[in-house]
């Protein structure tokens, strides 16, 4: 089922034109701590996307049944800004200037996930 955002881009024909990201900057321990909490884990960050272009209604990678390691699919963030910058039209493999006038990648070594094209 589609949130609201997605569905009245998809009706005014604006989604395969907009990218919608949504992500944390890590994730949660699969466990509760002393406190009734969960930590920070970067060892796995849960991330959903949606239209430009990118293929829908896929989960790609996967944690252990315990949700404590990557057992299928490991991808860096790297990976992630590759597959939107490649979507958005953005080349790589060409230098950027920023806004001081530096130089810059626009990934630090990422590559496209191929699933999603």
């Amino acid at each position: 089922m589609k949130s609201t955002l997605l569905r009245d881009l998809d009706q005014r024909g604006l989604l395969k034109e907009t990218i919608v990201r949504w992500m944390g900057e890590f994730g949660r321990t699969p466990t509760i701590n002393a406190t009734n909490g969960r930590d920070h884990w970067p060892q796995s960050t849960p991330v959903a996307i949606a239209g430009g272009g990118l293929q829908g209604g896929r989960g790609i990678g996967a944690t252990d049944k315990t949700g404590r390691e990557i057992a299928t699919a490991p991808l860096k963030v790297a990976d992630l800004f590759a597959t939107l910058y490649r979507a958005c039209g953005i080349d790589m493999a060409k230098k950027h200037f920023n806004r001081e006038g530096k130089l810059f990648k626009a990934t630090d070594g990422g590559s496209p996930i191929k699933d999603l094209f």
